[in-house]
């Protein structure tokens, strides 16, 4: 597999050369921007670890740490409005909660 991709970069690079063509992006930062897309839309890192023909999950993991960290906390942020969402409609629908409390947890002003 890396002697393909060795080949078919050494290819890609000498008609870049021939057509007398500036890359503006390289074969390898595609691929790398093509796995990052993926991993951003939700897709698993295991099948993003397949396509990209990696030996192990390790080596996908590692390469892409950064982008993991960034989605576990914006997982972590979603779940926690979500939480909060969830906790104000149980008291819009609870009498006991008077509506003044509901209010001031989200921030808002009771209309007179």
């Amino acid at each position: 597999m890396v002697l393909r991709q060795k080949r078919s970069y050494e290819a890609a690079s000498q008609v870049e050369l021939d057509l007398k063509i500036t890359p503006i992006i390289t074969a390898h930062a595609l691929r790398h921007t093509h796995a990052s897309i993926l991993l951003y839309k939700g897709i698993s890192l295991l099948y993003v670890s397949e396509r990209l023909g990696h030996v192990s999950l390790d080596i996908t993991t590692y390469t892409y740490t950064h982008l993991i960290k960034e989605l576990l906390e914006k997982d972590s942020k979603q779940n926690l409005i979500l939480n909060a969402k969830h906790a104000i409609f149980e008291h819009l629908n609870d009498p006991a909660v008077p509506i003044e409390i509901i209010y001031k947890n989200i921030g808002g002003n009771k209309k007179k």
